[in-house]
């Protein structure tokens, strides 16, 4: 009849109405744990799939290279290790070149002293 089609899509309707406010009940959920986690820069779903997904990508083009799998880890470890090794003698150097201005400057002053004094 009639009156049971209309029920039936009112109940219808009706649950319809419930899981949509699941959703974006689900969804407003979901924003906000994002913006949480931007907030203390916590990665995302989203971010970590991505991240996931370029990892892959990056290990397909690896094999693909024949580059063994350590390859890249141990020559970015290689390039840290130079790099902090050329910081400390760069730093060696400064520290170096400032102990020779200072001499420097120590010894001007004492032939300026023994000048005044002559």
């Amino acid at each position: 009849s009639a009156a049971e089609v209309t029920a039936g899509l009112n109940a219808e309707i009706e649950r319809l109405r419930a899981e949509n406010e699941r959703l974006r009940r689900s969804q407003d959920e979901q924003r906000k744990r994002d913006a949480q986690a931007r907030a203390t820069k916590q990665p995302t779903e989203e971010d970590l799939s991505h991240r996931a997904l370029l990892e892959e990508a990056h290990d397909m083009a690896r094999m693909m290279a024949g580059i063994p799998k350590g390859a890249v880890a141990k020559a970015k470890e290689k390039a840290k290790a130079e790099a902090k090794a050329r910081a400390a003698a760069e730093d060696k150097a400064r520290a170096a070149a400032e102990a020779k201005r200072m001499k420097a400057a120590a010894n001007a002053k004492i032939k300026a002293k023994e000048r005044a004094e002559a």
